[in-house]
């Protein structure tokens, strides 16, 4: 079978069982290794090898490729030499000798209060687009959500008389997470003109894109330059260990299936910490009955 014929089965495969996001990451980021083979519809899937897959590493390094994007693609490239390896199209797992570079990301830092009440003035929570924006922004830095997310939140996911909210997160999985006071209230006004989600202004739910466009506007009127969504997670976090919350009720909030990627907040935490930042503080809920 040729490589080509074996990445289409493993593409259907992961379309069963996988949200369009996911089964998307793995069929663009295969794509992209298969190409640098050459002719990869008629290259044999038997005969990929180590030194295929080294060549490609030093061809994402040639064009100035970051670590932590080489490391992305490459992941979709081992989870797909596993699969080969698994249904016997490849005689050696080359899975296991597949080994990520030293992340090269910037140091984090979170938001500052001053900081979220400078955003806060370029709502103008009187008016349905400002309302919309604002619980997009707070729904990200007061609960960790992630983008993907908020675009999925419905007013059905939300209880505001328990103060709690249904996350549909990775992998189609969904988790309760408290909802400060403050936001169910925005989030009720914002309900009040008719919506039962967040929809764009020509009408239809926003996409990821819209909330992108929304902070590159955040960025140049409030002048807090470096805020970006992730960033309001990292914040959720940091604050929450900051604030003394429980690093096993952090992962369940943050919808983390991996244990390790929740500690690397409190080395973040501790830093911040040790220096007497000014951090946004999370609401008082967090720090309640046992989050």
């Amino acid at each position: 079978m040729t490589i080509y014929s074996a990445y289409l089965d493993f593409i259907h495969e992961k379309s069963l069982y996988c949200t369009d996001d996911t089964v998307s990451y793995y069929a663009g980021n295969i794509m992209r290794f298969l190409i640098s083979l050459g002719d990869y519809q008629t290259f044999p899937a038997g005969c990929l090898s180590r030194k295929e897959i080294d060549r490609y590493i030093g061809k994402l390094r040639q064009t100035s490729c970051k670590n932590v994007s080489v490391n992305t693609y490459l992941r979709a490239v081992r989870v797909f030499c596993g699969w080969l390896y698994q249904h016997r199209y490849l005689e050696t797992n080359l899975a296991p000798g597949m080994h990520f570079l030293k992340s090269d990301k910037a140091n984090v830092i979170p938001i500052y209060q001053d900081e979220a009440a400078c955003i806060d003035t370029k709502f103008d929570l009187s008016s349905k687009l400002g309302l919309r924006n604002y619980c997009i922004f707070h729904l990200m830095l007061d609960m960790g959500l992630r983008r993907n997310e908020v675009v999925s939140y419905s007013r059905e996911n939300l209880i505001p008389e328990k103060g709690i909210m249904s996350v549909l997160g990775k992998g189609n999985k969904y988790r309760i997470v408290p909802v400060p006071k403050r936001l169910v209230d925005h989030l009720m006004a914002y309900h009040d003109f008719g919506y039962e989600t967040f929809e764009h202004y020509h009408g239809g739910r926003i996409t990821e894109h819209t909330i992108n466009q929304l902070f590159r506007h955040l960025k140049t009127s409030s002048g807090v330059e470096r805020v970006y969504p992730h960033l309001l997670r990292h914040t959720f976090a940091t604050s929450y260990m900051i604030g003394g919350g429980n690093l096993e009720y952090l992962r369940i909030l943050m919808g983390h299936t991996d244990y390790n990627v929740t500690r690397n907040y409190l080395h973040l935490a501790s830093q911040f910490q040790l220096m007497g930042a000014d951090i946004y503080k999370l609401d008082a809920i967090f720090f309640q009955k046992g989050y």
